[in-house]
This record gives C-alpha cells, sequence and structure tokens, in this order.
C-alpha cells in the first residue's frame, strides 16, 4: 500500500491526511493497523445466540494484554483485586441471565475496569465443553454509551487492558459529515473481503464509544450494530 490516511492525536477527522509509509515514524501503528485489515475467522462463522453461548457451559478465563492472564500473580501482571473479580462474575452472571446490572460503588474502587472484564469476555470467552477447548467468541460489538468527557478515558483504559479494537464514534469538531468518514473507514472491511455466504453484519471495531446525544442523532445509521452488550457510564 503505498499511501495511509493518517487520524492525528489530538485532532479532528477532519484533519486526516493521507501520508506515504515512509513518512510515518511509528511503524507499529502501521503493523496494528494491517492487522485489523485481516478478518479473525470467528467473525465470519455463523452466529450464535447469547443462549446458546451460555448453554455450552462455560469456564471463563479473562486473557489481558501481554498474553498474561488475569489470575495470574506478578508484579507486571494486569489482574483483578478480589472484590473486583466478585464483581465482574457478578456482572458475568446477570448477562447470562438476560438482566440489566448497575455497579454502584464508590469512586476509585475500579468499576470501570469490571465492566472492561465483561467485555473482554464476551468478545473473547472461551469454553470447556465435553473436555473440548471450544471458542464462545461473539461476532457481535458492544456498544459503549458515556457522557464526552469520559470518552477518552474509556478508550485509554480498554486499550491499556485488552488487544479489543475500539472505536470512538464522536469528533469534537466535525458533524454527521465526519461520523461518514468514521463509518466509512473504521467500521467496515474492504470490499471482497467478506464472503457472500456470511449472512451478518462483519465489523473492524470490538468496541464503539459514542455518547447519548449522537445515539440519538444517528439511531439509523447505528442499528445495524446490533450489540451483545450495550453499557452506559
Amino acid at each position: 500500500m503505498g499511501r495511509y490516511l493518517v487520524k492525528w492525536v489530538d485532532l479532528s477527522y477532519k484533519d486526516c491526511t493521507w501520508e506515504k509509509k515512509e513518512v510515518i515514524a511509528d511503524k507499529e501503528m502501521i503493523a496494528a493497523y494491517e492487522r485489523r485489515q485481516h478478518i479473525p475467522e470467528w467473525k465470519l462463522a455463523p452466529l450464535k445466540s447469547k443462549a446458546e453461548r451460555v448453554a455450552l457451559g462455560e469456564k471463563s478465563m479473562l486473557k489481558f494484554k501481554e498474553g498474561k492472564v488475569s489470575a495470574s500473580e506478578g508484579a507486571e501482571t494486569k489482574t483483578l483485586r478480589p472484590y473486583q473479580w466478585e464483581g465482574f462474575r457478578w456482572l458475568k452472571n446477570n448477562y447470562n441471565e438476560g438482566k440489566n446490572s448497575i455497579l454502584a460503588d464508590e469512586m476509585g474502587l475500579g468499576k470501570t475496569i469490571q465492566v472492561i472484564s465483561l467485555m473482554e469476555h464476551v468478545v473473547h470467552k472461551w469454553a470447556w465443553a465435553r473436555r473440548v477447548r471450544r471458542s464462545m467468541q461473539t461476532q457481535q460489538p458492544i456498544l459503549v454509551i458515556a457522557p464526552l468527557s469520559t470518552l477518552g478515558f474509556w478508550r485509554r483504559e480498554i486499550e491499556s487492558w485488552t488487544s479489543l479494537n475500539v472505536i470512538m464514534y464522536h469528533d469534537n469538531e466535525g458533524g454527521k459529515e465526519v461520523r461518514r468518514l468514521i463509518e466509512k473507514y473504521e467500521w467496515y472491511y474492504g470490499n471482497g473481503q467478506v464472503p457472500e455466504s456470511v449472512d451478518h453484519e462483519v465489523f473492524k471495531f470490538d468496541v464503539l464509544l459514542t455518547t447519548y446525544e449522537i445515539t440519538i442523532a444517528d439511531v439509523d445509521a447505528l442499528m445495524p450494530v446490533a450489540p451483545s452488550l450495550m453499557g452506559e457510564a
């Protein structure tokens, strides 16, 4: 590929520029972009309903960044505190039973990471079924609706703890036209990448962050997302 459409840090999507590979200093950013252009096989698999995934029986194991398991010990390992594990299990059980949940812990106790743990579990969970380790991943993304002032925080925390591809569906300096640009380049894979036999929408992102106001304004654009999990923060 000769050129890349670059979204510059702290600048609007309307300020994106086309740049040659040679002038982009962050080569890891390019490598991460190239990885996102390949569709994981599990996203093309037939959709399973939540009931079907739960019925398989599950033994949850969260995997955070760098391939380290959250339950393991170690100074550099990202892990949950015991009370956060308890909160995560409560969220997971409510999700499996189709119940809504509200976390109302005091500030500073890690509500955000408990919710992120549920996101990681829903998107990348594995299960043991009849002594065979099986993927129970869902192709349906997660929608997070939060105040504008917290969107950046949510994105940093999700990217810090997980490998989930998170997209911010908002732009401080752009209106609907800029959001269409985000949709065009950040939502969908290129023409011909999704086989015709796949009968559901296949998105690049795992988590979509947006505000209540944009959810109302762009309800038609967001309808195809059909999230597997929706959170309001």
